[in-house]
């Protein structure tokens, strides 16, 4: 038995790797001698209307002769996927659907698996910003993270997700962020609310726990930011405090790399129900983050809805997790939100909000 490493190499992250170009992909052997493998390229739409269905092709290549360390040069175009290995392109050996033709951002998984076995000894993930029509394609357009900046109704969290990118969108354009602001992203990820930031012209940098396409620096709450103290003027952090073992801790820093006067954009969830990835500690009430943001002042803070969207994004959540992907889970839980939208805003009770969006200032 063998396993490996795949690193991927960017030349440029976040909106500039996003392009029709080779990838880089060096296969590593950490132990085994495995000397034969497929490498396969399962390719998926980024979440959006346009596309009918999630799962767009399989190309699988043969590679017979891996070294402790193997150069693979990866392209996807019209014509679908091909990778390059010593120089030499290689032809899939299986394809399956494989019908690329939408412009758009690609989720490619590559993953690499034993001959014999099929036993998966190493996978990645990245995305690709592909034009098929010759167009330039805008990367602020087709950034990763559309279903959170403009869900779609038939999202189990449609409600909450609509709220936080209005009261985002509403906090870049009144604290007048511009091109010499530093913006730290703590919990990036896919770095969805850039697009918000972007026209400002803000140096927008994010951390994470793994690195990634579209992370700048790897941190691991309980140690520190390697960030200088008092070196941002905003910082933003969205559903991701429930994740982290020290939330104090992860308070505490964003405090540290603040300039006074600078300015935190956060939600957290109060209400909602278990979600594993990559870990799910805590919730939060309203008194429990004033006392964590008890070092900030002008701290405001505001529920995500009321409680009857509370209960309607839970039924949601258990519809989404109980019945089939397809139109019948879809148009239940699109209607279920086009309810919601018209009943809760006539509601005053917020008892119980899905969750809670903060902003506060260091003084």
């Amino acid at each position: 038995m063998s396993d490996w490493d795949i690193q991927i190499t960017f030349e440029k992250k976040n909106a500039e790797s996003m392009s029709p170009q080779k990838r880089r992909l060096m296969l590593k052997r950490i132990s085994g001698e495995q000397k034969s493998a497929y490498l396969t390229l399962e390719i998926y739409p980024e979440y959006r209307p346009r596309h009918p269905k999630r799962y767009l092709g399989t190309w699988q290549f043969s590679i017979d002769d891996l070294q402790d360390e193997s150069e693979v040069f990866l392209t996807v175009g019209p014509d679908g996927a091909g990778i390059e290995l010593g120089g030499a392109a290689l032809s899939p050996t299986t394809v399956l659907d494989g019908e690329l033709r939408e412009n758009g951002l690609y989720r490619i998984h590559v993953v690499l698996a034993e001959k014999d076995s099929y036993r998966q000894i190493a996978k990645t993930e990245f995305l690709e910003l592909i034009s098929f029509s010759g167009a330039e394609l805008d990367p602020l357009e087709y950034w990763p993270g559309i279903c959170q900046r403009r869900p779609l109704k038939i999202h189990p969290a449609y409600l909450s997700l609509k709220n936080i990118a209005e009261m985002l969108n509403l906090f870049v354009t009144t604290n007048n962020i511009n091109n010499l602001s530093r913006v730290l992203d703590v919990g990036c990820a896919h770095k969805p609310y850039y697009p918000f930031f972007a026209p400002t012209g803000c140096n927008y940098l994010g951390t994470d726990i793994h690195d990634g396409q579209f992370v700048d620096a790897v941190w691991q709450p309980g140690g520190r930011m390697p960030f200088e103290d008092e070196s941002f003027n905003v910082a933003l952090s969205t559903q991701v405090l429930e994740h982290v073992p020290d939330p104090e801790h992860v308070i505490a820093e964003i405090h540290r790399v603040l300039k006074p006067g600078g300015r935190l954009f956060l939600s957290a969830p109060f209400a909602w129900e278990q979600h594993d990835y990559p870990n799910d500690y805590w919730r939060f009430s309203e008194d429990g983050l004033r006392k964590l943001l008890a070092d900030f002042g002008d701290c405001r803070i505001t529920p995500n809805g009321n409680s009857r969207q509370c209960i309607t994004e839970l039924k949601n959540l258990h519809t989404h997790r109980l019945m089939e992907p397809g139109p019948l889970r879809d148009t239940v839980i699109r209607l279920r939100n086009w309810w919601g939208e018209k009943i809760s805003s006539r509601s005053k009770d917020f008892a119980m909000p899905s969750n809670y969006v903060v902003t506060a200032t260091k003084t």
